[in-house]
Parts: C-alpha cells; sequence; structure tokens
C-alpha cells in the first residue's frame, strides 16, 4: 500500500525475514498475523482519514472485499474507494509534485465502488 507519506507490505510469517533484509527503510512491514499488526485493509482505511480518496487496483480485490473496504475507509473518516484501471505503484511513486493532499495521479476515469 502506498500513500504520500507511507509505504507499507504485508506478508505472512513465510517472509518476514526476506522482507525485512530487502524492504527499504522508509517503509512499514505488516507482519500478517501478529498480535496489534492491523491488517492490510485496516492499516489503508486508517491512512484514509481525514477525507481521503484510496485507489485501488480492481484486478487484485473482489467486489464483496472492496465493500467492506470501503465501509471500513468510511468508518475511519475517508472519502471514498475508486477502482483505478493503471499502475497505481507508478502513479503514486512517480507522479510530478507528488506531496501530502496532492491529487497527483488523481484522474477523473476513476469508478467509484457503488454502495
Amino acid at each position: 500500500m502506498i500513500t504520500h507519506e507511507k509505504a507499507a507490505l504485508e506478508t505472512d510469517g513465510r517472509y518476514f525475514n526476506q522482507a525485512s533484509r530487502q524492504l527499504e527503510d522508509n517503509w512499514i512491514l505488516l507482519k500478517k498475523g501478529l498480535k496489534d499488526v492491523p491488517t492490510w485493509q485496516e492499516w489503508t482505511a486508517q491512512q484514509a482519514e481525514g477525507g481521503k480518496v484510496v485507489g485501488v487496483d480492481p484486478t487484485t480485490i473482489t467486489a464483496s472485499d472492496a465493500r467492506k473496504l470501503l465501509a471500513n475507509i468510511k468508518k475511519h473518516g475517508g472519502s471514498d474507494l475508486v477502482l483505478r484501471y493503471s499502475d497505481l505503484m507508478h502513479v503514486s511513486y512517480h507522479a510530478p509534485n507528488a506531496r501530502a493532499g496532492s491529487r497527483a495521479g488523481y484522474s477523473p476515469a476513476c469508478s467509484p465502488i457503488a454502495d
């Protein structure tokens, strides 16, 4: 998961050591299944606080999971979940002038998830 301020990777116990060695220091490792470690969905919803919009590649999530994620986003004060048919990592990482609060990489061609 990538935001303008943070990046996180969720993995299970098979890859804890590898991820710890290979991730750069500016990444957060979410160790799936450990106590007090949020799931990627919880972490993402928390990052949406303050009315932010979350983009997701619809080829990587089911409609049911997207609806659950949207509910969690709204519960944490986020604004919306939109479907992006593009490489979100590339858009976020390479967007010119990407900074907190900017709309860099935003596309009006996004499709909101229906309630």
